[in-house]
């Protein structure tokens, strides 16, 4: 087998694109457990869910991202299961093991493609839409409010982690309970987080808020205010990075069904060149038998053989410089039945040769 053939044997195809799919799957399984170990990321999707939202058909118990990292642990062990599989079917090549393997593959494009359109065509049932009114109404009742301290802690970790005080704007506190209540302390006008930190590259920041100048950022004249506070509001730097993971996800959803396009095609192509193999076996015998039998046949129709004496040996023909036979059969005379004179006189009598 050449070189070339080598590289593109079907079961090295196979085999390739299967490790890249077993090694998408490890990664998947990993990012998933990542997932729920990710306390931020959690949070700022938590600010995604909007209670009364006029389209949205779930009721969200936890934040979104905990879902999605469910989904990734689930999916990855599904695709590091297949891949064992397809290592499997590359060893033995079957058409019942690439059958199944195929099955598979088709069933998981399946269940990508109604994801993927799903999260495409419907992002408002599952309550994705970054909406200002509704978020203002959520900030203005839920934050600093007792029994919604998840909430808030996800507000105060996205105006330290993206720069940004409220949703528009720092006015919006101005007409929430935590103002209106007095839930907070008396003297701020806004929480501490839309401040400027001097803590800020700390692990948790957003916990406990260090005002670089605590008396201008809580002032209430904007000439005061606008080199200690945050001014732009956190609406659309939180849909920017809500677009942009969202958009990873889409991306890697395409990869992933990319490679297992390519897993099909190595499949299918396993599928014929295993068909030609049996073809060929029926057709035409195995080399080994082939050359065997051609010897068989040399040997029958050069071979001398004396079929008068029991004790000749047998040669094999010598050849030429030509690989052509330079035998020459011998023919035997069989020995002259002795007359009853010579058998009285003892007389031996040979047979005589002739060469032929």
């Amino acid at each position: 087998m050449s070189f070339c053939g080598k590289i593109f044997n079907a079961k090295v195809l196979l085999g390739f694109f299967n490790c890249i799919f077993l090694s998408c799957g490890i990664l998947i399984l990993f990012l998933g457990f990542h997932l729920f170990a990710d306390n931020k990321r959690l949070l700022l999707t938590s600010l995604l869910i909007t209670d009364d939202h006029p389209l949205q058909t779930f009721d969200l118990s936890y934040p979104l991202l905990y879902y999605v990292a469910f989904a990734f642990t689930i999916i990855g062990m599904i695709i590091s299961f297949v891949s064992f599989i397809g290592f499997w079917t590359a060893c033995i090549a079957n058409y019942p093991l690439l059958t199944v393997y195929f099955l598979l593959i088709i069933m998981l494009l399946i269940l990508q493609f109604i994801g993927c359109a799903a999260i495409i065509t419907w992002p408002q049932f599952l309550g994705l839409n970054v909406n200002a009114t509704q978020m203002v109404r959520i900030l203005q009742g839920n934050y600093g409010v007792p029994n919604h301290e998840q909430w808030t802690i996800a507000m105060d970790y996205a105006q330290t982690f993206l720069d940004c005080c409220a949703i528009n704007d720092s006015i919006n506190y101005d007409t929430s309970l935590w103002r209106l209540q007095k839930l907070g302390r008396e003297d701020l006008s806004v929480p501490l987080t839309c401040c400027k930190l001097m803590n800020k590259f700390e692990e948790n920041s957003y916990l406990d808020p260090m005002p670089v100048n605590m008396t201008l950022c809580q002032s209430i004249q904007p000439q005061d205010f606008q080199k200690a506070r945050h001014l732009e509001g956190c609406l659309d730097k939180i849909e920017n990075w809500y677009r942009e993971h969202y958009i990873m996800l889409l991306y890697s959803g395409l990869l992933l069904s990319t490679l297992e396009f390519f897993l099909l095609l190595s499949i299918i192509l396993n599928c014929s060149k295993l068909k030609h193999k049996k073809l060929r076996h029926h057709i035409t015998p195995s080399p080994a038998n082939f050359l065997n039998e051609v010897q068989s046949n040399i040997l029958r129709r050069n071979l001398a053989e004396n079929i008068y004496q029991e004790d000749f040996i047998s040669v094999a023909p010598p050849t030429t410089s030509t690989g052509i036979s330079s035998l020459r059969e011998i023919y035997i005379q069989p020995m002259d039945l002795p007359s009853e004179k010579a058998r009285r006189n003892n007389y031996r009598i040979n047979g005589k040769s002739y060469l032929v």
